[in-house]
């Protein structure tokens, strides 16, 4: 489980088709060693086009304890899962949309189906004010 998070932006403006309200990736996330014992705390960042930091995104604590199985892996597979968001929100967005022409009718009702569950799970990460 995660211990805490620490999320914060600076609602900098976005280059996209549409209007992008979160940092864009990539995110990272260092998961290599050492560890304190006891308890530790990661970053997840984003990173600009040389690979360089750019932005802080949130911190991650460790149960450091467990390390390197239990609550430990549970801890870093959450940061992880963080700092994927953005590329997971880039395969989502990137599905076709309903009504492609050459499909067979079941393909259709498939693309269709999962177009409306990524529309759900994109909406559920956008804020809107």
């Amino acid at each position: 489980m995660l211990g805490w998070i620490n999320c914060y932006g600076d609602g900098a403006a976005q280059e996209s088709e549409e209007a992008v309200k979160h940092t864009p990736g990539p995110w990272t996330v260092d998961l290599t060693g050492p560890f304190t014992l006891g308890g530790d705390c990661r970053e997840v960042v984003a990173l600009d086009a040389e690979g360089m930091v750019n932005r802080h995104i949130c911190s991650c604590m460790f149960d450091t304890d467990a390390y390197p199985k239990g609550a430990f892996l549970e801890d870093a597979a959450n940061a992880q899962l963080i700092a994927k968001a953005p590329n997971l929100l880039a395969a989502l967005k990137s599905f076709p949309q309903p009504g492609l022409p050459g499909k067979d009718n079941w393909q259709e009702k498939v693309i269709a189906w999962w177009n409306t569950t990524a529309r759900a799970a994109i909406s559920e990460t956008e804020i809107n004010p």
